[in-house]
């Protein structure tokens, strides 16, 4: 019987120590922006091209602009290939990558702070 409490407490403090350590990494679908999105927000290139380093990354696919600065790290397929859209109009590098795959386009969603104007 002793030995059940003491290895029901130790998993008991393992996980409370679990969640101390994991529960403020965000993951990618709960990503959130820098800017708080605005409705009706448009950003010209030059705007966005002011946003052109890992330090601050903004990017635009398909016409959407996007805060990817917390999601550099966090890319599955490393940091270069969003750092080489930073301050760019990405939309030929992801959907030559990515194509239709949803789960590419998900993580964006928590990242878009407007639409490119024009």
């Amino acid at each position: 019987m002793r030995s059940r409490l003491f290895a029901l407490a130790f998993l008991l403090l393992l996980g409370g120590f679990s969640y101390l350590i994991f529960a403020d990494t965000p993951t990618p679908a709960t990503l959130v922006p820098a800017n708080e999105i605005e409705p009706g927000m448009t950003y010209t290139m030059d705007e966005v091209a002011n946003h052109s380093d890992s330090e601050d990354c903004w990017s635009v696919v398909d016409g959407v602009v996007y805060d990817l600065t917390e999601w550099i790290g966090r890319h599955p397929g490393g940091s270069k290939s969003i750092e080489s859209m930073c301050g760019q109009d990405g939309t030929a590098g992801f959907n030559s990558f990515h194509g239709d795959d949803e789960s590419a386009a998900n993580p964006l969603v928590n990242m878009q702070v407007g639409e490119l104007e024009g």
